[in-house]
Order: structure tokens, then sequence, then C-alpha cells
């Protein structure tokens, strides 16, 4: 890692340690909109380290990888996530980057069964269900 990645790196966990989340989110938003997409994901995947299942930053990492070319590496690293820890919360992820209403259906109706007491296969199913 070069010297400057590596002050990068620091500051940011520096950052993420004493910021909120809304504030987080704001300096990521500002970052993709200035094209420093690279930075915006480790800012945001920085603070999930520190703060994890935020679904707000996981939703504004999937948003900035959609709308830069990135989704289907979005789409490998949220299924990875959901394949390695099988959580309500992963699925939900994972389905809302799939293309096809059915598919997310399906996923979600497979949360639902698997964590019934989880809010997330309820919520995203009655947004399938309503594309």
């Amino acid at each position: 890692m070069n010297r400057s990645k590596l002050i990068l790196s620091i500051f940011i966990l520096l950052i993420c340690s004493v910021l909120s989340a809304e504030t987080v989110l704001d300096q990521a938003r500002k970052l993709a909109s200035d094209k420093k997409i690279d930075e915006a994901i480790q800012l945001l995947k920085s603070y999930d380290k520190e703060h994890p299942n935020d679904v707000d930053v996981h939703e504004l990492i999937q948003r900035i990888m959609t709308r830069n070319d990135r989704k289907t590496e979005a789409v490998a690293e949220y299924k990875q996530r959901y394949e390695a820890q099988p959580t309500a919360l992963n699925g939900y992820l994972y389905a809302r980057l799939l293309d096809q209403p059915s598919d997310q259906e399906k996923l979600y109706r497979e949360v639902i069964a698997k964590e019934p007491a989880s809010v997330w296969g309820y919520f995203g199913l009655a947004n399938a269900l309503m594309d």
C-alpha cells in the first residue's frame, strides 16, 4: 500500500470513529458526487466495521455502486455476504439488488421462512410486490 493510501485509510478510520452515521453518509454522498467513488465506498465500509449492519450505510454503498457501473460487483459482494451469513438483513440487502421482482420475491419469501420474526423479509417483499 502506498503512503497516500495508508494516510487516507488512517484518516477515514479516525473520521469514522468520531462521526455520526448521518455525517458519514453526507460525506460519502459528497465524495460520490465529486466522482471519488472508491473513496466514498471505502469511507462507508470503514464506518460499517465499527457500526455493523447499518442499513442506510449499505443502501448507500449499493446506490453508489449501481450508479457508477459497478452493479455486477455489488450483486456479487452482497450475494457472498448473504451466503456467508444468511441473516434476514443480508437477504434483504442482496435481494434488493436483483433485477427481477420475481427473483426478489422468491428470496424475500426464503428470508421470511428462515427468520419470521425479522422485519427485513416482509419489508423487502412488500416493496418487491409493489414493483
